[in-house]
């Protein structure tokens, strides 16, 4: 369903979030139960409540209204702490439903049925049957947010956003999925609330698709792909995005790192590049934006002879990555896959046109003294 769709049919409702200890959660849900005529079971809910207490996890709850199933209360519980209340109601209840939510709760109360809603990430995550918007174009959204880039460069907010809720993207809840070959590909879970990127493979021979790497602010491992392979990804890509194309760069980069192999100089003009072009960022801001792009000019990838295969077992202390030899973890084999499609889509008309793209690109938005960005950020 998408946002056109949702707004027909969810004509005259309104949906509120809010977070609230379950003491305050139980009043508000005593008020709502005969307000919205909801379908209420006591045994399940205290059965959701107790769970998250007792085995200090997470769970749901949520009741459907009898006169319009629209119109909902759902509950998430946060272990013994706090949840998460999402309440849809008819909007000529909206006085009413402030007024009850103003007697546990001072959060500001906006209107989250279409933007900025928790809902997507509950309904994905357990796939429960509640409707939410769940067709978006991101091209034309999301990645032409600065508030995203920036959260999603750095893993923190942007310093001019005050409402934590304004940083909740939905068309994120699902992961970011470019498709290689049917059944092949490589998808981006980043998640509404953005803490972290996950890059993940999806290969026939796999039974749900492998984490190859993911990166955070704690226990990180985004180091994946050689330079030698990203290339010829992002080459690819770009065929399949022509207009959008230093978008998955972008989401990618932060999974290739620049060793000493590379050529540092014409990578840096390629990422500032890509940043300018966006016309998201100011050009103090963009020389801020080197976390996404990880400078390891000490580190080359091993290279076992007998497998063909490149792998981190040797690396220094601070190369995170799980490609080893050393484990039978990794998926060397479906990985190579990969890229002996990409391979195939070589010396086509269509692939000197991407490599144009981006010479294009940097002879566009190139700056003088780029080709030493990485180099003094890393000083």
């Amino acid at each position: 369903m998408n946002e056109e769709q949702m707004l027909d049919k969810y004509a005259g409702i309104m949906q509120y979030q809010l977070t609230l200890n379950p003491t305050d959660t139980d009043k508000l849900l005593a008020d709502l139960i005969p307000l919205l005529a909801l379908s209420f079971e006591r045994s399940a809910y205290e059965c959701a409540c107790n769970k998250a207490k007792e085995e200090n996890t997470v769970s749901i709850y949520y009741a459907k209204s009898r006169k319009d199933p629209r119109c909902l209360v759902l509950i998430q519980f946060l272990m013994s702490f706090f949840c998460h209340v999402i309440i849809r109601f008819p909007q000529t209840d909206e006085q009413v439903i402030r007024a009850r939510i103003n007697e546990v709760s001072h959060e500001d109360l906006y209107d989250t049925l279409t933007q900025q809603s928790k809902m997507n990430r509950i309904v994905h995550h357990y796939q429960i049957d509640i409707e939410v918007i769940d067709e978006y174009d991101l091209w034309k959204t999301v990645f032409k947010q600065k508030n995203f880039w920036n959260e999603y460069a750095r893993f923190t907010s942007d310093n001019e956003v005050k409402d934590e809720e304004a940083l909740i993207y939905p068309a994120l809840a699902k992961p970011i999925y470019f498709e290689i070959e049917p059944k092949i590909g490589l998808l981006v879970d980043i998640g509404d609330k953005i803490f972290q990127s996950m890059l993940l493979f999806k290969h026939p021979s796999l039974d749900h698709p492998y984490r190859l790497g993911w990166d955070d602010a704690a226990h990180w491992r985004p180091h994946v792909l050689r330079w030698a392979e990203f290339k010829p990804l992002i080459y690819f890509l770009t065929i399949r995005y022509p207009d959008h194309f230093v978008v998955p760069f972008l989401l990618l980069l932060r999974f290739a790192p620049i060793t000493k192999e590379e050529d540092e100089g014409e990578i840096s003009k390629m990422i500032k590049a890509a940043w300018r072009s966006l016309h998201l960022f100011r050009e103090e801001e963009i020389e801020q934006l080197d976390r996404i792009a990880t400078y390891k000019p000490h580190f080359t990838w091993s290279y076992e002879a007998e497998t063909g295969r490149y792998h981190a077992c040797d690396a220094p202390m601070d190369i995170y990555s799980k490609r080893h030899i050393c484990t039978d973890d990794f998926p060397f084999h479906a990985f190579a896959d990969l890229f002996r499609s990409i391979e195939s889509y070589k010396n086509t008309a269509a692939w000197y046109e991407a490599e144009e793209k981006w010479i294009r690109l940097i002879a566009q938005y190139g700056m003088e003294g780029d080709e030493t960005w990485l180099a003094r950020r890393n000083q």
